[in-house]
């Protein structure tokens, strides 16, 4: 009998509890579904800021050369710690020129980077920043002088994407003593003080920092500002032009070398077919010995051989590099300090300004508002979780104050039969946690499906930063704070009204 009384007593109140139309149910569910939509929103846009905030393209403060530059940067190494700086590159700018498809010189901005750098992983992302390479960064040879390079920038150049992109850059290289010797090297411009150089692309890069076209391996800068042996200057090493290379995509293009060759009435002893690893993606490598022993001959051979090729393969040259220790050393014109976190930045600058450091305040503000703004979402997320938690309270409250009131002397009536409070209480607790946990489940189903809807439409402020995300400690907490927090004002609320006697719920006294 109990049983019956329980299930009839739960059905009836649960209608009037929710009244006409559901109005209450609808009333908790829009509310859920705002609050923890805002909440969802916010802490998705705080977790994209802290990646951005983590990126190095906005972790890097850059310093360049001042009177006391070197000594800044001496004492900085020693307080990494202190500043919260997880990495310091000593960088030098390069202004360089490269060749277009069309055989224009177009002028490139680059800096180099050490093989060691942090910002390497975070510029070979493919899912943050396009990259498209093959090339194993994970062990970089100490003689690489490759370039990390734009799309932008190859764009410029010619290369417009849709095919494979090159796997070499056609480098300018000032050298006037060329046309005293007579010799004429691969695709030499109008201007003939310039002789164009195969440099190896070893990624292509949706951007790089500070709007550079590429980044160039240490290597490529210790060897271009080595005056000793100056590897780049074609016209000291004649011996270059008697080891003829040629890269290629292609890993059979032995016979048309031979049959080009053939053609152009020269001859060939050897080829020697290997792979080469040094550019974005595995090629081939062909190293041909002719039967001419002549430096123009085999110049003018290797000419005649390249344009026959048209792009298929690329003639490199065996550079004569420098390995001394001592010798590969560059002058350093900026520093690039690299934070954990952005916080730690202002005091940074302020040290700097201790020392007599002049640094780009804009740097320091940009820093410092990202900081700022992170913080304010936090607050703001904060700030809901509250005022849902104080408006749901309150709701609770008033329902069962005004739900008490139409039906005090019913209540009273059963309570003088022998209902007791604890009866009444479990009752009650059961009724408005069904309208709670109902509407807030609902919420969560439609937040749910909204979340599915951005990940398989891909709407998201960057690749994995969905618009909507319930897998968030934030979220999670509150989604389990409502039930818990609903258990509490309900019981204390039922406690409350209950403390009346029946009598005085009969005669509706206060």
């Amino acid at each position: 009998m109990s049983n019956l009384f329980n299930k009839i007593f739960y059905k009836k109140e649960f209608g009037a509890v929710t009244e006409k139309g559901n109005r209450n149910f609808w009333i908790l569910f829009l509310v859920f579904l705002g609050a923890i939509g805002a909440i969802e929103f916010s802490r998705s846009g705080q977790h994209y800021l802290n990646h951005v905030m983590d990126d190095p393209f906005v972790n890097w403060v850059e310093v360049s050369e001042q009177g006391n530059f070197d000594a800044f940067s001496s004492y900085m190494q020693s307080q990494q710690e202190q500043f919260n700086i997880y990495a310091i590159e000593n960088n030098y700018y390069l202004i360089s020129y490269v060749y277009s498809t069309e055989r224009h010189k177009i002028r490139a901005l680059g800096r180099t980077i050490s093989p060691q750098s942090k910002l390497l992983t975070s510029l070979l992302d493919p899912c943050t920043n396009g990259a498209v390479t093959e090339y194993d960064f994970d062990d970089i040879p100490e003689q690489d002088y490759g370039w990390i390079v734009t799309k932008e920038f190859l764009k410029r150049l010619g290369y417009d994407g849709s095919n494979q992109y090159p796997l070499f850059i056609k480098y300018a290289a000032h050298d006037e003593d060329l046309k005293y010797k007579g010799w004429n090297v691969p695709i030499i411009s109008q201007d003939s003080n310039f002789v164009s150089l195969s440099i190896p692309l070893i990624a292509v890069v949706d951007k790089l920092p500070n709007m550079l076209d590429f980044m160039a391996l240490q290597q490529f800068c210790y060897q271009l500002e080595d005056h000793e042996i100056s590897p780049f200057l074609p016209s000291l090493h004649p011996e270059y032009f008697m080891r003829t290379q040629f890269v290629s995509d292609y890993n059979n293009l032995e016979d048309t070398i031979v049959k080009i060759v053939e053609n152009l009435g020269f001859g060939i002893s050897e080829i020697k077919k290997d792979n080469y690893y040094e550019c974005l993606r595995s090629a081939t490598s062909y190293k041909i010995r002719y039967v001419e022993d002549s430096i123009t001959t085999i110049n003018k051979i290797n000419e005649l051989l390249e344009d026959k090729l048209q792009e298929k393969a690329y003639h490199v040259f065996e550079y004569q590099f420098n390995t001394r220790p001592d010798v590969n050393k560059i002058k350093t014109n900026y520093i690039s300090f690299m934070f954990n976190d952005l916080s730690s930045v202002p005091a940074f600058a302020e040290e700097a300004q201790n020392k007599g450091i002049r640094i780009d305040m804009t740097q320091i503000k940009a820093k410092e508002n990202i900081t700022t703004f992170n913080t304010l979402i936090t607050l703001l997320c904060i700030s809901i979780l509250v005022i849902s938690i104080i408006f749901l309270a309150i709701f609770i409250w008033f329902l069962i104050d005004s739900h008490f009131r139409s039906i005090s002397k019913n209540l009273g009536t059963i309570m003088a039969f022998g209902l007791s409070n604890r009866t009444i209480i479990k009752l009650y607790v059961a009724i408005f946690l069904s309208l709670i946990l109902g509407a807030l489940i609902s919420a969560l189903a439609i937040l749910g499906l909204t979340e599915i809807v951005c990940r398989v439409f891909d709407f998201s402020r960057d690749t994995g930063y969905y618009y909507f995300v319930i897998n968030d400690p934030m979220v999670i907490t509150t989604i389990l704070c409502i039930p818990i927090l609903s258990l509490i004002v309900v019981v204390f609320t039922m406690y409350i009204k209950l403390k009346a006697t029946p009598g005085d719920l009969i005669l509706e006294r206060d």
